[in-house]
């Protein structure tokens, strides 16, 4: 500042001098918290990533458990209904018996090695319940196929028909069925369609 400068003019270059030292404090201060929220969010982002890792290993593990229960569960309600398939199928069938796995086996390899079924087609020994039984009606021999689930869906109906229709290339008439705890809506007019019988008992 020239030394001969009016003191008034003196003073407001020391005034403004003075307020660019302030401002630039501020800025400075306010760079360091820019800085340490920019610090933050990023820890915070982090964070939050390993916490939806956490969560999705969470979500998988639960969804194996569910599974290895439904499996069990399944396991079970079809043992269940080997005892009670008597009970369930006394309003189309008498005398019904569940056939053993000896038993089924030894029916569908006699009928392979006659040319009645092929080896693919026997695979209807996979079904949850094959049943002698009679025509309450008549008394005439039938059989009946049914497949288990505690959900019956349109697929189990669709299977069910298809195993009967082979079962029944054996010479003895055959009844499908499907057994549950509940029924979709488009499996019941499926079943229907296709003339399955459909065994719903929610307290089983």
């Amino acid at each position: 500042m020239p030394t001969d400068a009016p003191t008034w003019l003196r003073d407001i270059l020391t005034e403004l001098a003075r307020a660019q030292e302030q401002t630039g404090a501020l800025l400075a201060r306010h760079d360091e918290r820019l800085d340490r929220l920019t610090a933050a969010q990023t820890e915070t982002a982090t964070q939050l990533a390993q916490l939806v890792g956490v969560v999705q290993q969470m979500n998988t593990r639960l969804r194996g458990v569910e599974n290895r229960l439904g499996d069990l569960a399944g396991q079970v309600w079809e043992g269940d209904a080997r005892e009670l398939a008597p009970r369930w199928f006394c309003d189309f069938s008498a005398g019904v018996r569940p056939l053993s796995d000896a038993e089924r086996n030894s029916l569908l390899d006699r009928a392979v090695n006659a040319g009645t079924l092929t080896r693919p087609e026997a695979a209807i020994r996979r079904a949850d319940l094959i049943c002698d039984a009679t025509d309450p009606d008549s008394g005439a021999p039938l059989r009946v196929l049914a497949e288990v689930s505690a959900r019956v869906d349109v697929h189990d109906v669709d299977r069910a028909a298809e195993r009967a229709a082979l079962l029944a290339r054996l010479g003895t008439p055959a009844l499908a069925a499907v057994i549950g705890r509940r029924l979709d809506p488009d499996a019941d007019q499926q079943a229907a369609a296709l003339g399955v019988r459909t065994v719903i008992d929610p307290d089983a």
